[in-house]
């Protein structure tokens, strides 16, 4: 979207009432065309006009990727990363189209959020389709707490819609699903 569009929502956001932080998940904010420069414009923007806080997610590939420059001229703005960690295990995040993505990325894009002086949200993801969905679960807990032992986590159970990719492969895999199923 436009530096333009986010801004007027945020204007109309903070015309509701008292506004002090603004929550901007809807996609990770390192990702888009040209992204270095429409963040540095933003970021000017949003301090002449909004001035609030904001709380913002990315993935670890991305945040990897974004420049230092970036990294500082945001922490002018965002008091905390929202960093979607999903699963651990390998065939876990291949599972959830991760697999491009692995703990040692994940600790790294952490290390490299605290050191610029972010608050961390890792978030994780539970209940995957999975031959062991316990140990699953219990193995992305621990590797929370080895990628940032002190971090704020956030852990979602798995919902799975219909007809998507996943309801499918659950039932293909012969998996149980609610009664919201398509099948």
């Amino acid at each position: 979207r436009s530096v333009s569009a986010v801004i007027k929502e945020a204007e109309e956001i903070l015309r509701l009432g008292s506004t002090e932080e603004i929550e901007w998940t809807d996609d990770d904010i390192f990702v888009g065309n040209d992204v270095e420069a429409w963040l540095s414009n933003f970021i000017n923007i949003w301090k002449k006009k909004i001035n609030l806080p904001m709380y913002v997610l990315s993935s670890s590939r991305s945040i990897l990727n974004i420049s230092d420059k970036i990294l500082r001229e945001l922490k002018q703005i965002v008091n905390c990363i929202g960093l979607g960690i999903q699963v651990i295990r390998p065939e876990s995040l291949k599972l959830t189209n991760r697999a491009w993505d692995n703990e040692k990325y994940m600790k790294a894009a952490y290390d490299r959020c605290i050191s610029f002086g972010f608050s961390v949200n890792m978030s994780a993801i539970i209940g995957l389709p999975v031959s062991d969905p316990v140990e699953d679960a219990i193995e992305t807990i621990n590797g929370l707490k080895r990628i940032g032992k002190y971090s704020i986590c956030s852990v979602y159970p798995l919902q799975i819609y219909p007809n998507t990719e996943m309801e499918k492969y659950c039932n293909e895999h012969h998996f149980k699903l609610n009664d919201l199923s398509t099948n």
